[in-house]
């Protein structure tokens, strides 16, 4: 029994010294793992101490370079007289101007004639763009001259559709306008309805005298007999409608019957 005691007693022993042993080996792995974690931590910092002074140089040498850029653009700025609110300003006119440009280039003939008012100022708005000192920026000098080509093609069109329009307004109003002649006398001007039909400024044709009679019959009532003095309405020229036709086939038919009669002009 005693034995048994002993037994037992050095077991228990010998079990918690190896409990023992296993307890101070586990905290010596947890100190090394401690110090590796703590070496990997001061290194992370270290490399993050690194990357925020890198950080904050770049951050140091961006400013310096905005710095210069301002420096350098108000210096440009000031060279053409103006300031980023005025560069704004004209940022804007020449969007609008590019809007108006290519609107109205999209028009037809027809449509430009009866706009021209708004190409005409479109010119004159181009010529204001282009002599502003603003125009020498980088950012609209090819951009506003290259306007050009498409604004002059635009203000040639329409001053041509002006131009021709004109002439056939002029051309429709001589047509219609009546003008007049005042008869002289036969001694003097050899006045009669041949020889005033032949003048270079009525018709020069003295076969279009029945257009002056027809026109007059209110006052002529014989093709032979004008009177000195008579103001006579004088037609556009034209050819002999049917009724001046009719007048002078009229008035010839009854000379030919005269002259049958024996009687005479």
């Amino acid at each position: 029994m005693k034995k048994l005691l002993i037994i037992l007693l050095t077991l228990v022993f010998v079990i918690t010294g190896f409990a023992q042993e296993k307890v101070k080996m586990k905290y010596e792995d947890w100190q090394k793992e401690m110090a590796s974690w703590t070496a990997k931590r001061d290194e992370l910092r270290a490399k993050l101490d690194a990357l925020n002074n890198e950080v904050n140089n770049l951050k140091r040498q961006l400013a310096e370079k905005d710095a210069q850029i301002k420096q350098t653009q108000d210096a440009i700025y000031a060279l053409v007289g103006t300031t980023p609110e005025g560069v704004n300003e004209y940022r804007q006119k020449v969007a609008d101007f590019e809007r108006r440009l290519n609107e109205l280039s999209r028009l037809s003939n027809e449509q430009l004639y009866e706009r021209r008012a708004e190409v005409e100022k479109l010119y004159n708005d181009y010529q204001a763009l282009k002599s502003d000192k603003r125009v020498a920026l980088s950012e609209f000098y090819d951009k506003v001259l290259g306007f050009e080509s498409q604004v002059n093609n635009l203000i040639t069109t329409v001053r041509a559709l002006v131009k021709t329009k004109e002439g056939q307004v002029v051309l429709a109003e001589a047509l219609v306008k009546e003008t007049t002649y005042t008869v002289g006398t036969w001694k003097k001007d050899r006045d009669c309805l041949w020889n005033i039909a032949k003048k270079p400024t009525i018709y020069d044709n003295p076969f279009l005298w029945p257009k002056i009679y027809v026109a007059n019959r209110d006052k002529i009532k014989d093709p032979d007999l004008i009177y000195p003095g008579w103001v006579l309405k004088i037609p556009p020229k034209a050819e002999l409608t049917k009724e001046e036709k009719r007048a002078a086939n009229a008035y010839y038919r009854k000379k030919a019957e005269k002259q049958q009669a024996g009687g005479g002009m």
